[in-house]
This record gives C-alpha cells, sequence and structure tokens, in this order.
C-alpha cells in the first residue's frame, strides 16, 4: 500500500491547530522509505503525548482535506483488509436517486428504509438526487418530525438523462440505465454509501468505509449495484464509467452487473472490497415474504425488492394464505407475521403506529 496515502489519511485526523505541521511532515517524510515513515510516525505520537489536547478523531475528514494530494490515487490499496485499524476514508454520506414523478410522494415502504439509514447509520448527511423536490405524502412528513432528521437531509438537483457519452439511452430501459449511470456519478463527486430505494440497511456500514469501494458479488457473472460503498476517487467507479463509452442499449442488467464484473473484477479483484454474504442484494423474496427468518440480522443491507412481490409462485401461492402483490402500510404490514414485518417494527414503530 502506498504509504504516503496512509499518512495523509491519519493525519488528517489531527485537530484543525496541527495543519502547519502536518503539511511540513509530509514534506519531511514523504520522499523516505517505510522505515523513515514510520519513525516519523512515533515522533507524531510523541508530539499527541506532549499536547494532551490533540487527539485523533475517527470521523470523516473534510472532504477537501482528506480528497487532495493523493498522489497516484489508490493505486497499490489493499481492498481486502482496507484500513481496519486507520481511519474511515468513505464519507459518511448516505445516497438515493428519486427520480420521476411517480417518487415525488414517498410511500410507507420507502419511508422505512430511509429511516432505517437515519437511525442505524447515523449519517451526516442523506442525500436525494432528485427533480421532484420538495417530497409529499404523509410519512415524508412524519419523517420530517423525526428530531435531527431534517437537519441531514440535502437535496441534489438531477437533469434527465437522455444518453452517455453520445450514445442515447435504450427508449425501453433508459430510465434504468440512467439510474445505473448516476449512481457512479454520485459516488465520484462526493463518496459514500449508494443504496437503492428499497434497500432496507440493517447496521451501520461503518466497517466497509475503511475501504476504497466496496460491494457484494451476486455470482461470478454479476455484481449487485443495489447498495455501493466508495471513495469519491476509486479506481472502480473511474473505470466502471469508463465502460459505458461501449453502452450496450437493449441489454437490461449487462452495462451495470454484468460487463463491470466479467471485465473489470474478475481481472482486477484488488479493485474492490467483495462483502459476500453481507450486502443482501440476491434474490431474498422468500425469506422475507413468506418466512420468520431470523438471520437477516447478520446482514448489514437487505434488498428487499418489495415493489417485486408479484412474480414469484412461491410468494402467491404461499402456505400460509399471505396476499400478494401487497402495497405495504402501516395497517397491513401488521397482518404479515413474517420477516418483512419484523424489520419495519424493529426501527420503524413511529411509521407504523402513526397516532
Amino acid at each position: 500500500m502506498n504509504v504516503r496515502i496512509y499518512f495523509k489519511y491519519v493525519l488528517c485526523k489531527l485537530h484543525a491547530s496541527m495543519k502547519p505541521l502536518i503539511n511540513a511532515l509530509l514534506k519531511l517524510f514523504s520522499p523516505f522509505n517505510v522505515i523513515t515513515a514510520g519513525l516519523g510516525a512515533l515522533f507524531i505520537c510523541y508530539i499527541l503525548h506532549v499536547y494532551g489536547n490533540l487527539h485523533l478523531r475517527y470521523v470523516l475528514c473534510k472532504p477537501d482535506y482528506w480528497s487532495v494530494d493523493l498522489d497516484n490515487g489508490f493505486e497499490g490499496f489493499d481492498n481486502v483488509s482496507g484500513l481496519l485499524h486507520g481511519p474511515y476514508i468513505v464519507p459518511n454520506y448516505v445516497h438515493y436517486i428519486r427520480y420521476g414523478r411517480p417518487l415525488k410522494e414517498v410511500n410507507f415502504m420507502d419511508a422505512v428504509n430511509i429511516l432505517a439509514a437515519f437511525k442505524n447509520q447515523k449519517p451526516d448527511k442523506i442525500m436525494f438526487h432528485t427533480d421532484q423536490e420538495p417530497f409529499t405524502g404523509p410519512y415524508w412528513e412524519r419523517l420530517l418530525k423525526i428530531p435531527k432528521f431534517n437537519e441531514t437531509i440535502e437535496y441534489h438537483f438531477i437533469q434527465p438523462m437522455q444518453s452517455i457519452f453520445g450514445q442515447p439511452l435504450s427508449s425501453w430501459n433508459g430510465r434504468w440505465h440512467a439510474s445505473d449511470v448516476l449512481r457512479i456519478q454520485i459516488l465520484r463527486r462526493f463518496g459514500g454509501i449508494f443504496m437503492d430505494n428499497d434497500v432496507y440497511l440493517v447496521q451501520s456500514m461503518d466497517r466497509f468505509r475503511r475501504f476504497e469501494t466496496a460491494l457484494e458479488s451476486i455470482d461470478e457473472l454479476d455484481i449487485g449495484t443495489m447498495t455501493l460503498v466508495a471513495h469519491k476517487d476509486s479506481r472502480f467507479m473511474r473505470l466502471w464509467l469508463d465502460e459505458y463509452r461501449d453502452y450496450v442499449p437493449h441489454l437490461w442488467y449487462y452495462n451495470a452487473g454484468t460487463k463491470p464484473k466479467i471485465n473489470l473484477i474478475n481481472n482486477r479483484p484488488e479493485l474492490v472490497h467483495d462483502a459476500r454474504g453481507f450486502f443482501g442484494v440476491e434474490d431474498l423474496r422468500v425469506e422475507l415474504y413468506v418466512q420468520n427468518w431470523k438471520k437477516w440480522k447478520s446482514k448489514y443491507t437487505i434488498h428487499t425488492l418489495v415493489r417485486h412481490t408479484h412474480d414469484l409462485p412461491a410468494l402467491i401461492k404461499n402456505k400460509l394464505g399471505l396476499k400478494y402483490p401487497m402495497t405495504f402500510n402501516p395497517h397491513n404490514i401488521l397482518q404479515y407475521n413474517v420477516t418483512i414485518q419484523e424489520m419495519v417494527l424493529d426501527c420503524c414503530k413511529e411509521l407504523v403506529y402513526l397516532n
């Protein structure tokens, strides 16, 4: 791993009053080898001991500080171990895309997922990338009344996307392909945690904020794009976007899921941390909507596929007599004694019991 990158990230945690010393130390140690850098680290520890009011803060550095002067970027960075005992290198931002008139009103399950992210991740910011601000609906109004929620959210306006690298988006798949591209562009601008609107955040994602890029492969041919964690200078994100220079419009998931897995990750696995078994990108509809599946709490996120309960025979013909497809609300969710009910009640009782 690039030693100077590591010290850049560590040093940026120091108190603001140490910035002149930080810049001097970077100039002093950058030309030398690992041993010299190690001696420099001991010297820093001595300074911290003498000046006890200064301390390492393992929180997000200011974007204009941790993102500058990375030399060769992340080349050589170890995405297997990451910075397990170092600082976070991905900001604690949560991103959603809400694009199009149907997403102006926040429905019950979308509100559940937003609230789960707010409570379980405790993000510095929740950024909504949208063309429909402000949002509406009783569940959105309820979210706005939750302490500190309103102070956490930001709206970022997005323009309708018609093409990528001069290539028109598919007339059939264009809306989804636009979202696929936008999530890459958003992470390349801000860094952070991106989730689809139907992703439920189970527990803090902080362990994955120590990697340049973290995602979960579905299998050997596809990645799951529903949950993504990345630094804004991620090598993979840059290369992934470049793959769209050869855009294939007629295939729904090829550009987003298959192409980056085959062309990039299978050839250069060091580009990402593959969170196999943790991001819940596989099809878990039976476990969520028919079973009482206790292993859901071992996941970090779960792609609920709540808008796709109409096309799975195991749901339609379930032995519990539950009706699918179903648009959940605070009333009918209480009639479904299955995993999804437990998930909702675990984090979001204030949305269920509105009174």
